[in-house]
């Protein structure tokens, strides 16, 4: 965002960790990340905060984007989502476009009194500053007036609408399930591409032209996801997927 030419205030409560960023320590790890984290943060485009009374009141949009780790059950853990919307609520002197990216269950934001839109992301690990800037659709998940605000905010005086070929507009349920669904084919695509990898060694077959081949067929779509584990192990893992499909 603050590379569109927005300005970025990132809060957080862990103290370390905004200190770290304040210094160009980066926590996670992503191609050329600190490269432009440095150069926003040189154009007085970022700053790193845990004073979230100030950030929001200065703020016209707020994004909510923390993490949803599996409960005991395996199911949703949202303790953090709901804490962040109170604290946000209760420090809002105006009016301000509140937006959820972090993965939850559908309902989650009806729950929220339906003041948030919701914009999941669909980027990959290690590449999504990438894939936010060439993203083929972005998907809004809300009442019409309130997709519309955040429509408008991210495209007025600003290159992102350039930059999305489409921004689709649906009720919460349908983008919630969305995030879901996606994750859940994508961890079918993966297992699926295990085991006719392991099933291709024993015949002599490569896997690897063979799911080329496969995804020049307009029906299965591309051979990202059509890659098995390395070293023919089978399974997935990451943050994302075994979560979700829980």
């Amino acid at each position: 965002f603050a590379e569109f030419g927005f300005d970025v205030v990132c809060v957080d409560k862990d103290a370390g960790k905004i200190a770290r960023l304040n210094q160009g320590e980066i926590p996670i790890y992503e191609p050329g990340l600190d490269d432009l984290v440095a150069k926003q943060v040189a154009a007085g485009r970022i700053q790193f905060t845990t004073n979230l009374n100030e950030a929001v009141h200065n703020a016209d949009a707020v994004f909510i984007a923390v993490g949803t780790p599996p409960d005991g059950d395996g199911s949703a853990d949202l303790q953090y989502v709901l804490a962040a919307a109170r604290n946000i609520g209760r420090l809002m002197t105006d009016y301000k476009v509140i937006v959820d990216k972090s993965t939850v269950p559908v309902g989650t934001c009806r729950k929220l009194h339906g003041n948030v839109v919701y914009w999941p992301e669909f980027g990959n690990a290690r590449s999504m500053y990438d894939d936010m800037v060439v993203a083929p659709n972005v998907f809004l998940g809300g009442p019409g007036e309130l997709t519309t605000k955040v429509h408008n905010f991210l495209t007025s005086d600003t290159p992102v609408g350039d930059l999305w070929r489409t921004i689709y507009h649906r009720p919460w349920e349908d983008v919630e399930l969305l995030k879901l669904a996606t994750n859940a084919a994508m961890a079918t695509k993966i297992a699926f591409a295990n085991e006719a990898a392991y099933l291709a060694a024993k015949l002599g077959a490569d896997w690897g032209k063979v799911a080329e081949m496969l995804a020049l067929d307009p029906r299965l779509g591309s051979v990202g996801w059509l890659v098995p584990g390395p070293d023919g192990k089978c399974g997935f893992g990451g943050a994302c997927l075994p979560k979700d499909l829980a």
